[in-house]
C-alpha cells in the first residue's frame, strides 16, 4: 500500500507539473499578446502624431537643407574662380563730342567765377547725358548761380568740393541716382571710361598743369572733364580758361595732376594738394 501510495503520489505531482507546464505557458502568451496588442495600438497612435510632426520637420529640414544647398551653390558660384573673359582691347584714340563749359562764362575772373570749376565741371556731365548742346553764355551763369546757392544752403558755404562732396551734388540738386566715385585711378581707368562713352570728371592739382592758358602761378585745386584721349595724350573740357575745349594733356603730366582736395591745401600750403586721392567721377544716367 504504501508503495501505492508513493507511485500514487509521484503520479500525481507529476501529473500537477504536466498541468502547469501546459497551460502556464498559455496564459502567459494571452497576456503577452494582449499587453503587445495595446502597445502597438500605443506605437500607432504615437506614430500617427509623430508622421505628422514629423512630415512637419522633414519639410522643415527639407526646406532648411534646400536654402542651405542654395546657399552654398551661391556661394560656391560666387567664390568658384571662373573663366577669364577676353577683355577687349581699348580703343587707340577715342573723343566724345561734349558741350564746353567755362566756370566764367563772361571772362570774368572775380568771385564766384574764380573758384567755379566744380560747378562748370559738373555742369559739362550733366549737358553731356542730357544731350543738351544749347550753351548760351546767360544760361550757363544762371545755372552756376543757382548752383552756388543750393551750396550756400546745403554745405553752408561756397568752398571747395572734394570728389564726395561734388558727386553729392550730383545727386541731390541734379537728380542723378547713379554717381560713382572712383579712387586710386589710373590713365588706363580713365580710358576705359572714355572707351564706354563716359565722360568723366577729375580733380587736379591746379599748379600742376602744364596749361599756358592759367594765370601763373595758376589754380591750387582745379576740376575738369576728361573727353577722350589720343595715343599720348588725354583730352579735356577745361572749364578754368576760355580756350579750355578739347585742351590736351601729355598722359604724365595729367596723372601727376589728378588729386582730389585735401584739407589745408591753401595758398601758404599749395603742395598739400599732392596729399589728395587720385580720383574720378562717372554718372551713367
Amino acid at each position: 500500500m504504501k508503495k501505492i501510495t508513493k507511485i500514487s503520489l509521484i503520479i500525481g505531482i507529476i501529473v500537477v507539473f504536466a498541468i502547469v507546464y501546459y497551460l502556464y505557458p498559455k496564459e502567459l502568451d494571452k497576456s503577452a499578446e494582449l499587453t503587445s496588442v495595446r502597445v502597438d495600438e500605443e506605437k500607432t497612435k504615437n506614430v500617427e502624431v509623430v508622421e505628422n510632426e514629423d512630415s512637419d520637420i522633414k519639410s522643415s529640414v527639407t526646406n532648411d537643407r534646400k536654402q542651405e544647398t542654395t546657399e552654398i551653390t551661391e556661394n560656391t558660384k560666387e567664390t568658384k574662380p571662373q573663366t577669364a573673359q577676353k577683355e577687349e582691347p581699348l580703343p587707340t584714340s577715342k573723343k566724345l563730342e561734349v558741350p564746353f563749359i567755362p566756370q566764367a562764362p563772361f571772362q570774368d575772373w572775380s568771385e564766384p567765377w574764380q573758384n567755379a570749376c566744380e560747378e562748370a565741371a559738373l555742369l559739362t556731365l550733366h549737358y553731356y547725358i542730357q544731350g543738351d548742346k544749347n550753351v548760351y553764355k546767360e544760361k550757363i551763369k544762371q545755372e552756376i548761380l543757382d548752383m552756388l546757392d543750393w551750396q550756400m544752403k546745403y554745405f553752408g558755404s561756397h568752398k571747395d568740393l572734394k570728389m564726395e562732396e561734388v558727386a553729392e551734388m550730383a545727386e541731390e540738386y541734379l537728380g542723378y541716382k547713379n554717381v560713382k566715385v572712383v579712387n586710386n585711378i589710373d590713365i588706363e581707368n580713365i580710358k576705359a571710361e572714355i572707351a564706354k562713352n563716359n565722360p568723366v570728371l577729375i580733380p587736379a592739382a591746379g599748379r600742376v598743369l602744364n596749361n599756358p592758358n592759367f594765370t601763373p602761378p595758376g589754380p591750387i585745386y582745379h576740376n575738369l572733364v576728361v573727353i577722350g584721349y589720343t595715343e599720348n595724350k588725354i583730352i579735356t573740357n577745361d572749364p578754368g580758361t576760355r580756350n579750355g575745349a578739347n585742351f590736351e594733356y601729355t598722359y604724365n603730366n595729367f596723372y601727376d595732376s589728378v588729386h582730389d582736395y585735401i584739407d589745408g591745401a591753401e595758398k601758404n600750403n599749395p603742395e598739400k594738394m599732392l596729399e589728395g586721392r587720385k580720383a574720378m567721377i562717372i554718372i551713367n544716367n
